[in-house]
C-alpha cells in the first residue's frame, strides 16, 4: 500500500490534479448513474424512447467530434476541458433535476453532447508529459481512486427507499451539478497546459479550417494496423459500457427481481474488487496486451453468467458482478495505455476526434435498437452484452498480427 502511495506521488503534478478533478466528477456520477434510466422510465419515458434519446445524442456527438481536435488545439487543453465541462456536466445535471418530459430530457442530453469535445482535451492530460513506462500506472491509479467513489453508491439506494425514486434523483442531480461544476473549475485553475498543447496552441492560430487536418489524420491511422485494432476495440468497449449502463440495472430489478436497495450495494462490492485488483493484481501484469485480452474474456464470462442467472438461479448475478469488476480493473488501464503508446503526441487530439466521430457513428443506432429489444424481451440484455464483448475480443486478439 505504501509503495503504491509513493508511486502515485512520483507522477507529474498535472496527473495528480487531473485525477482529483475526475474524483470530484465521479462521486456524484456513482450516486446517479445506476438509476438514471429508471428515473426516466418512472416519469413515463418508455425504454424505446430512452434509447431514442441516446441515439440522437450519439448523432449530435458525431458531428461535434469532427471539430474536437481543432477546438482543443485552437483554445488549449486546459481551457477547453474546464469551460466545456462547466456546460456539458454542471449545467446538464441541473437540467436533469427539473426534467419531466421527453422534450426536456432530450434538451438536457443535447447540452451534454459537447462533452465529447471536453473528453478529447482531458484525455491528453493522462498521456502527455508522462513517460511511457508510467502511463499504465497513471491509468491504474485513476481507476483505483475513481472506483473508490462507488463506496458511496448505497447512499442513493437508501435515499430512494426513504423518499421515492423521482424526488431522490432530483436532489441527487442538484448535488451532482455542484460537484461537477467544482470538477470543471479544478481543471480550469489547477491544471497546466501540456508542452504539446502549448506548441499546438501556437501553430493552430494560423489555421482557420477545422477540417484541413482530417485527410492527414486518416492516412496516419490507416498506416498503423495496431492502432486500428486498438481503436476498434475501444469503440466496442464503449458500446458495451453504454448498453450495460442503460439496461443492466433495469434487467436486475425488473427481470431478475432484485430490489433497488439490493442493487445499490452491487457497486460497493464491485468497487472493493476493482481496488484490490488495482493494488495487488495490476502491478504484477507486465504484458499489456495479454492483460487486455484477459479483461475482455472476463467481461464475456460475466455476460454468460448473467444470462444463465435468468434461467436458473438469479443469485448467479453476484458472480457476474465479481467477474466484471476484475475485468474493468484490467481492461481500461491496459487499453488506454496501449492506445497512448501507439500515438504520436502531435496527432493525439486529431486521432481522438476522428475516433470519436467513428465511434458515435457506430453507436448511433444502438441506443434505440437495444431499447426496443429490451422492451420486448428483457433477457436480451446479457445477450447484447456478450455479443459486443465477443466481437471486442476478436478484434483485440489481432493486435500483434496487424
Amino acid at each position: 500500500m505504501f509503495t503504491q502511495i509513493r508511486e502515485f506521488r512520483k507522477l507529474p503534478g498535472n496527473i495528480r490534479y487531473f485525477i482529483l478533478a475526475v474524483v470530484l466528477w465521479t462521486i456524484p456520477n456513482c450516486l446517479i448513474s445506476s438509476y438514471a434510466t429508471l428515473y426516466m422510465l418512472d416519469q413515463g419515458i418508455g425504454a424505446a424512447r430512452v434509447g431514442l434519446i441516446n441515439s440522437i445524442s450519439f448523432g449530435v456527438k458525431t458531428v461535434l467530434s469532427l471539430y474536437a481536435g481543432y477546438i482543443v488545439n485552437r483554445f488549449g487543453r486546459r481551457m477547453t476541458a474546464g469551460v466545456i465541462d462547466l456546460v456539458s456536466w454542471g449545467l446538464y445535471m441541473f437540467l436533469l433535476s427539473v426534467s419531466r418530459s421527453f422534450g426536456m430530457f432530450l434538451f438536457a442530453s443535447l447540452v451534454n453532447c459537447v462533452s465529447v469535445i471536453g473528453g478529447v482535451a482531458t484525455s491528453c492530460f493522462m498521456a502527455e508529459d508522462v513517460e511511457m513506462k508510467d502511463r499504465v500506472k497513471a491509468y491504474n491509479f485513476n481507476t483505483i481512486l475513481t472506483s473508490a467513489c462507488s463506496f458511496l453508491a448505497p447512499l442513493s439506494g437508501l435515499l430512494i427507499t426513504r423518499t421515492g425514486l423521482v424526488p431522490a434523483m432530483r436532489g441527487l442531480y442538484v448535488f451532482a451539478g455542484v460537484f461537477m461544476t467544482a470538477s470543471a473549475l479544478c481543471k480550469l485553475f489547477l491544471l497546466q497546459e501540456t508542452s504539446v498543447g502549448r506548441k499546438l496552441l501556437q501553430e493552430s492560430r494560423g489555421h482557420k479550417n477545422p477540417f484541413e487536418r482530417i485527410p492527414g489524420t486518416v492516412r496516419y491511422v490507416r498506416s498503423n494496423g495496431n492502432l486500428i485494432c486498438l481503436l476498434g476495440t475501444n469503440i466496442l468497449n464503449n458500446l458495451a459500457v453504454t448498453v450495460s449502463g442503460l439496461y443492466y440495472v433495469p434487467y436486475l430489478t425488473r427481470y431478475l427481481g432484485f430490489s433497488e436497495l439490493t442493487v445499490s450495494f452491487f457497486p460497493f462490492v464491485s468497487t472493493a474488487i476493482i481496488i484490490l485488483s488495482g493494488l495487488f493484481l495490476m502491478p504484477h501484469i507486465r504484458r499489456l496486451h495479454r492483460g487486455l485480452l484477459t479483461g475482455i474474456a472476463l467481461h464475456l464470462a460475466g455476460s454468460l453468467v448473467l444470462l444463465t442467472a435468468a434461467g436458473t438461479i438469479r443469485e448467479l448475478a453476484y458472480l457476474c458482478v465479481a467477474l466484471w469488476a476484475v475485468a474493468s480493473a484490467m481492461t481500461g488501464p491496459f487499453l488506454n495505455t496501449l492506445i497512448a503508446n501507439n500515438l504520436d503526441n502531435e496527432k493525439r487530439t486529431d486521432v481522438y476526434g476522428l475516433f470519436n466521430t467513428v465511434s458515435m457513428l457506430c453507436m448511433f443506432p444502438i441506443g434505440y435498437l437495444s431499447g426496443s429489444f429490451f422492451e420486448r424481451a428483457p433477457w436480451c440484455a446479457p445477450v447484447m452484452f456478450g455479443a459486443v464483448y465477443l466481437a471486442e475480443g476478436v478484434i483485440a486478439a489481432r493486435y500483434r498480427k496487424a
